[in-house]
């Protein structure tokens, strides 16, 4: 009887002191896994981020530098249309013709492009290639044009240095454009009016 109390005291010592080291081996694998498992999940997790981090700002940029291109595109737009060409067109007298190649106009009626000048002078530029002409029309106050042999009106194209010979004296009626606030003719043309009855030739 004895024996089976002592040998019953020894199997409950044994187990008692294999229980917590157990435990602790347990505790050591589920330890050992959490933190592989924290780490590598932890690790993945990160990179990912990161990724789309990178992605992100790719992104940002990308959207950046098209607003840039945009706003580039749109600046030289503004400057190509400041660039634009603008049609104008007035009437009056030559009062000056200088070089090089510029005539001084006075002013008597214009489009809105000139109307401020009207009344005063304006400065043009004649440049190579400007069309000049002298048109030799009727005394009569109809204005009507003379014609020469083939019925046709007596239109004839002149250079630069004969606008001299009209000055103050003959209107003239010019197409022009303006670019960057200069006045460009590249259309000048001189009515001539001769008293009726008068062969037409030049004054």
């Amino acid at each position: 009887m004895k024996k089976i109390t002592i040998i019953s005291v020894i199997l409950i010592l044994l187990a008692v002191s294999v229980m917590p080291v157990m435990a602790a081996g347990n505790s050591s694998n589920g330890h050992g896994n959490g933190n592989g498992n924290g780490q590598g999940n932890g690790a993945s997790a990160g990179q990912n981020d990161r990724g789309n981090g990178d992605k992100t700002r790719d992104r940002d940029q990308t959207r950046l530098n098209s607003t840039s291109r945009g706003a580039s595109n749109g600046a030289s737009g503004f400057r190509n249309s400041m660039r634009m060409r603008t049609p104008f067109y007035l009437q009056g007298y030559i009062t000056k013709v200088t070089d090089p190649m510029t005539i001084t106009v006075s002013l008597i009626h214009g489009n809105a492009q000139v109307k401020q000048f009207i009344g005063t002078t304006l400065d043009l530029k004649v440049p190579p290639g400007t069309l000049i002409y002298k048109i030799n029309q009727g005394g009569d106050d109809t204005g009507a044009e003379s014609t020469n042999d083939e019925g046709t009106p007596a239109k004839q194209q002149i250079v630069f240095n004969d606008l001299k010979q009209f000055l103050n004296t003959y209107k003239v009626a010019i197409h022009g454009n303006v670019i960057d606030g200069v006045f460009t003719a590249r259309l000048i043309t001189v009515y001539i009016r001769t008293p009726q009855g008068e062969t037409v030739g030049t004054p």
